[in-house]
Order: structure tokens, then sequence, then C-alpha cells
């Protein structure tokens, strides 16, 4: 397992393919403690046909995120994964738009009266998710435990910067997606102060802390040919070669 890694690039597309190649020759395909910089959060695509990420796609699932909705029913015409954050516990989903939606009218407010203040978070993960282990221990369904902990936001120098903290990270598929979603909420963000306050802010840097950042065995062989569409022959492949 290795520690600490990196990234500060203008695009997406680089940040993408050097961290996912790092990550796949990894022990294990996973890296602790890994960060990246995005210093241009509107170049989110990425340039590969392995990975055909869908940049329509991306924005109908942020729509529907900032929307607040829990209705999955869009969404899972989007994506088979949908079927797993449409489950409860307790009366209690996954969902991010509406911990989003609850939050984030404060968050603009504290910018605004305190454009250097430290405060403006939006929490994701919560004490009440640990009720959906429980169910994932006893193998009773597979509802989705929230990969995302907060986001942060600050201006500085009239840039509005956001932060995200993420337990964990699957960085062949879903982080493109968390990636494109936090990036356009960070767009949003500068869209909406421009409307309150009475001085310009610009979009700042897009900074991103994954806890374990991985690529799970089922996407090992795609993995393996997202590198080679974009660097040549790659050599390691799985644990034992799947």
């Amino acid at each position: 397992m290795l520690n600490g890694h990196l990234y500060l690039e203008d695009t997406y597309d680089e940040i993408y393919h050097q961290m996912l190649k790092d990550v796949f020759r990894a022990p294990n395909h996973e890296i602790t403690g890994l960060s990246y910089t995005l210093k241009d959060p509107t170049s989110v695509g990425i340039k590969s046909i392995t990975r055909a990420f869908d940049l329509d796609n991306a924005e109908k699932f942020f729509q529907w995120i900032l929307s607040g909705s829990s209705d999955m029913t869009g969404m899972k015409k989007l994506t088979k994964r949908a079927i797993q954050f449409d489950r409860e516990v307790d009366g209690r989903n996954p969902h991010y738009g509406p911990r989003i939606k609850d939050q984030i009218d404060n968050v603009i407010d504290e910018l605004m009266c305190n454009p250097s203040t430290r405060r403006a978070c939006i929490m994701i993960l919560s004490a009440e998710d640990q009720a959906f282990l429980v169910p994932k221990r006893e193998e009773r369904n597979t509802i989705e435990y929230p990969c995302t902990i907060m986001i942060n936001y600050f201006i500085r120098n009239g840039y509005l910067h956001s932060n995200v903290t993420m337990r964990s990270n699957n960085v062949c598929s879903t982080i493109c997606y968390d990636n494109y979603i936090f990036c356009r909420l960070q767009q949003h963000m500068v869209d909406v102060l421009n409307k309150k306050i009475n001085f310009k802010v610009h979009i700042g840097y897009y900074f991103h802390y994954i806890v374990n950042a991985h690529v799970v065995d089922g996407e090992l062989k795609r993995t393996k040919k997202i590198l080679e569409e974009r660097y040549g022959e790659v050599t390691k492949l799985t644990r034992e070669d799947v």
C-alpha cells in the first residue's frame, strides 16, 4: 500500500489517467491518502473511448442531486447501480441530494456574511449512516454507504475553492461522477454567490482527498484497457491475474 500521492493539473483528464495508472500498479490496487488538485474545475471530461464517460448523463445526475430529490425513477434509466441507492434502513436512505439541499442555503449565507470563513461545510456522511452497516454485515441487502464525508468551501482573493473529502473512491469508474458532480456544484455556488453579493467571485481550485483510492477486482481488465489506450502496454494486471 502506497501513501500520500498528490496530483496537480489543469484538466481532469490528465489527473484521471495518472491517478488510475498509479493505483493500478500499487500493491492490492489501492493507495491510502491520495489527493489531487484540479486547477480548472470546468475541465471535467475524459478522453477515453474505453472509459466512455458520458457528460450528458453526468449532468442529468448532477441536476437530480441539486433538486434534492429522493425519487430514483430517472436515475435507474441512467445506471443499473441506482438500485443500490434506492433502499432505506429505518426510514433513512443514502441519497446526497436531500443532504446537500438541507445545508446549501446556510453555507451560501455563511460565505456571503463572512467571505473569509472556514466554516462553510456541507456534511454528507453522518452518525445515522452507521445503520446502513448492519444489513451489509448481515448480507440482508446491498444498500450503499456514503463514500463522501464532506464538502468545504472557502473564498480567497476573490476565488471560491472547493475541498471534498472521500472515505473511499473507485478510481476507475465512480470517481468520474464524483468529480463531475462536485465541480458542477462548485460552479453552481459561484453563480449563486455572484447574484447575491456586491463583489465578483471567480471559480477557484477543486481539491479532492481520498482516504482509500482503489480499483475493484471486477474492473481490473477494464482499467488495463483504459491505460493501454493512453500509454501503450501495461504489464501488471491483477491479483494472481484474475
